[in-house]
């Protein structure tokens, strides 16, 4: 059997054995239920110097003008008629 699958196999009683005793966990997240824990991540979700520097990012792009179409190149034709 091959090193890495000796671990997994090694963990897996521990994981598919359920814990005696506890009840199983609620399908809602806890941002949801805690408000101030809602309230600190959205605190440091606004504080973020990395998130802010993207949204400016969004914001630029969405305020540049599109560029107009350009013009067709120039040309210059010349013609000689003998008669």
């Amino acid at each position: 059997m091959r090193s890495y699958l000796r671990p997994l196999l090694a963990l897996a009683p521990i994981v598919a054995a359920p814990a005696a005793g506890v009840p199983p966990q609620s399908p809602q997240p806890a941002v949801a239920q805690d408000p101030v824990l809602h309230a600190l991540i959205q605190e440091a979700l606004d504080k973020n110097p990395d998130l802010a520097k993207a949204k400016a990012g969004v914001e630029a792009d969405r305020e540049r003008i599109p560029q107009a179409k350009a013009l067709s190149d120039p040309t210059l034709s010349l013609g000689l008629q003998n008669d």
